[in-house]
């Protein structure tokens, strides 16, 4: 049904950051758990790739507006796939309203 979205896809792995009331802090997960080595290997390529106060910038505006970013992460150091890309990157692909139903 439209309207229709088309993406590229990037060959890596899934990874969303959110928000930690808790700790207020981002809550950055990937391959369902907020502790495992791929969380790990987003968190470090998003702080190298965007740096300190982008991730601030991040951090605030999901909390302001209570959404979670969805990235694919190409890792070529600690996960490489079939597709090889010249250095890591992470991409962009939603930003995605929480809600607690499907709309």
């Amino acid at each position: 049904q439209f309207p229709v979205s088309v993406y590229v896809k990037e060959n890596g792995f899934l990874g969303i950051v959110g928000y930690n009331s808790e700790t207020d802090d981002l809550l950055i997960t990937s391959k369902s758990s907020p502790t495992s080595d791929f969380s790990e290997y987003l968190r470090n390529n998003l702080y190298s790739i965007y740096g300190e106060q982008t991730m601030k910038n991040i951090k605030d505006y999901i909390k302001a507006n209570d959404v979670s970013f969805v990235f694919e992460c190409c890792d070529m150091e600690h996960d490489p796939h079939i597709i090889e890309y010249p250095k890591t990157k992470v991409v962009l692909l939603d930003v995605i309203k929480n809600l607690l139903t499907l709309s």
